[in-house]
């Protein structure tokens, strides 16, 4: 957002749906995770390929770290994942973490996650 606000844009906000929250196992909260980095990747790639045909220098900058950090998030599961799913874990709360980033402060918000059996 500081970014749009520096170069004197007005950005456009628009609603955002909440994540599926009630799972029927690990496997498919890891799908899902997984189907949502791939979609943010697509929506990065969109915004780079236009930065790049409007020859906007400082957009293809900036967005070269959104690259990079889902080269990161789509790396895939740890090297422990088999076909089987994940090795056995103790009985614990599972809950996910949603990052909300505002100019230069981060903030974590948690929220539970159920996997319902």
């Amino acid at each position: 957002m500081k970014h749009v606000h520096d170069r004197g844009v007005a950005p456009e906000l628009a609603a955002i749906a909440a994540p599926k929250q009630n799972f029927k196992s690990l496997l498919e909260v890891v799908e899902q995770a997984q189907a949502m980095e791939q979609a943010n990747t697509c929506g990065i790639n969109a915004v780079y390929e236009a930065a790049v045909a409007a020859k906007d220098y400082p957009a293809q900058v900036l967005m070269h770290w959104f690259i990079n950090e889902q080269v990161e998030e789509e790396r895939g599961p740890p090297n422990w994942w088999t076909a089987s799913g994940p090795p056995p874990v103790p009985a614990v709360s599972w809950t996910s973490t949603a990052t909300s980033r505002s100019s230069s402060l981060m903030t974590r918000k948690t929220e539970p996650v159920h996997v319902v059996a």
